[in-house]
């Protein structure tokens, strides 16, 4: 009877991995798909005459800072230098308590001014606003720094809205750099359904490693530490091939907080991004998970989904894989562990606690039946599913629980299977790069045969030990969950952009 029930639970393991892995491959299929007409498109859509255009819209960019004083000068520098006709930046200052606000100041010669503030959305006292006087990029229009006390990032990009005068603002975090072309891109497809597309993203990379200078990154090497490499292939992985299908089947959930583009409008409506401020305005569905949630990146996606679909009105979540943004990743695994432990509970939290009506609603069409089920079945459920396969075959196997073929057919489709996914999405990704450079943009790296065989074997290796490990961690963010304990989320350390990589 044991053996049977072994069994049983290893044949389900083994259908769930192969379906997971052939849904994989679907959505490079789809991708691939999507690029190619995205390129073509690309020789019909001149970035050059947005530019020039009078009727290219503003932008902001707003960029939440706390206790950043090593990466936001350069961090600032990489925004000014961003090529885009109407641009305002603006730095908000979340009570840090290290010299954050006083190396701004310094930096770009900021003074305090009494400039119009519209609180449209709540957020914690604001200190003081200042401005730059001196000399700046002419396309920049207004360089500000907001001081507030703390509130958390959200309420730093709440704070941000309230000052921006833009119909569009765009969120960067501290730490990452925007590639000075990364932006035109983004308005040139916001532009062609600006009613429906409520928010867009694009590609993210990782600085770490990389020479900057003066806010540009120079070097396009591929990193050198194996975590950070192994970073590198899931973003590219990730950016590359599951955010481009998902987009193109309007089924995008998330974009990355490190470098979205939304419509001010929309965000003031919904209430802007989830602060404990708006717990009781915004409902009861907003429970205690929502109001100290830090995955705002897709609270705020999905919320948008849900004002859209209670308005009648339409609105989708676009991307675009080729503008680059880059950030730093976690260097130890210690930091990385709180990082994905952080991400998955609050995938967990919103939605299957906080959106959870919205789960299989047809009210919500393919939001309801298709992005949601797809995290929940694929994000959510996956680690835990694939981490039991493992201690079954590693338990069972010994004891004479369960047969060597039942072994190697879960070897064949949970680790094969996945790394012929894997190696073919940064195939894929690969050839995108060489599509990127073709049609005039930036890549993520320079594509060598040297480089390109070191990422292949890493990728395999990826798939034998570290992928095991961020569903142990995963698995451990849900046991907590269950049991009741509250997280203790801390700042993960950053190296900045120190002079063995920044001159």
């Amino acid at each position: 009877m044991l053996v049977r029930a072994v069994i049983v639970i290893q044949l389900f393991i083994i259908g769930y991995t192969l379906l997971y892995n052939t849904v994989n491959f679907l959505l490079m299929l789809i991708a691939f798909w999507r690029l190619r007409f995205l390129l073509k498109e690309r020789t019909v859509l001149d970035p050059e005459l947005a530019y020039v255009s009078p009727y290219t819209p503003p932008v902001s960019l707003i960029i939440p800072a706390y206790n950043e004083e090593k990466t936001i000068v350069e961090s600032v520098r990489s925004l000014l230098r961003v090529k885009y006709p109407h641009l305002e930046v603006i730095v908000v200052n979340d009570g840090s308590t290290d010299r954050t606000r006083e190396v701004l100041i310094t930096a770009f010669g900021l003074a305090r001014r009494d400039l119009l503030y519209e609180a449209w959305l709540k957020t914690e006292p604001i200190r003081g606003l200042y401005e730059a006087v001196g000399e700046k990029p002419a396309h920049v229009h207004r360089l500000v720094l907001v001081d507030k006390e703390k509130g958390g990032k959200s309420d730093a990009l709440n704070a941000g809205i309230n000052v921006a005068r833009t119909p569009y603002v765009c969120t960067v975090d501290a730490d990452s750099l925007l590639d000075e072309n990364a932006l035109l891109p983004l308005i040139l497809a916001v532009q062609k359904a600006p009613a429906e597309i409520m928010a867009i993203g694009g590609q993210v990379g990782v600085v770490n490693g990389r020479m900057v200078e003066r806010g540009r990154v120079r070097s396009r090497q591929l990193p050198k530490r194996p975590l950070v490499l192994f970073q590198f292939i899931e973003y590219l992985r990730s950016f590359t091939m599951g955010r481009t299908a998902l987009a193109a089947l309007n089924a995008l959930l998330i974009l990355s907080g490190v470098f979205a583009l939304y419509r001010r409008d929309l965000l003031i409506r919904v209430g802007g991004f989830l602060t404990e401020n708006m717990r009781t305005r915004l409902g009861r569905e907003y429970t205690r998970h929502a109001a100290r949630t830090i995955t705002e990146d897709l609270e705020i996606i999905l919320r948008l989904y849900r004002y859209a679909a209670d308005k009648g009105i339409a609105g989708r979540v676009e991307f675009l894989p080729y503008p680059i943004a880059w950030t730093e990743v976690p260097e130890t695994l210690a930091h990385l562990r709180k990082q994905r432990k952080r991400w998955y509970r609050g995938l967990v939290e919103n939605l299957l606690v906080i959106y959870r009506d919205m789960l299989f609603n047809r009210r919500y069409g393919r939001i309801g039946w298709l992005a949601m089920p797809y995290q929940v079945l694929f994000e959510i459920f996956g680690p835990v599913i694939e981490l039991i396969g493992y201690v079954v075959v590693l338990v069972c196997l010994p004891l004479g629980l369960l047969s060597v073929e039942y072994a190697v057919l879960f070897f064949l489709s949970a680790i094969l299977y996945g790394i012929f996914v894997s190696t073919s999405a940064i195939l894929f990704g690969i050839w995108s790069e060489v599509g990127y450079r073709s049609a005039g943009y930036h890549s993520l790296f320079t594509y060598g045969t040297k480089e390109t065989m070191k990422l292949l074997l890493f990728t395999i290796l990826s798939h034998l030990g570290y992928r095991q490990l961020l569903a142990l961690w995963q698995t451990e963010a849900l046991v907590e969950m269950l049991l009741g304990r509250e997280p203790t989320w801390e700042k993960i350390r950053r190296t900045g952009f120190s002079p063995a990589t920044s001159r």
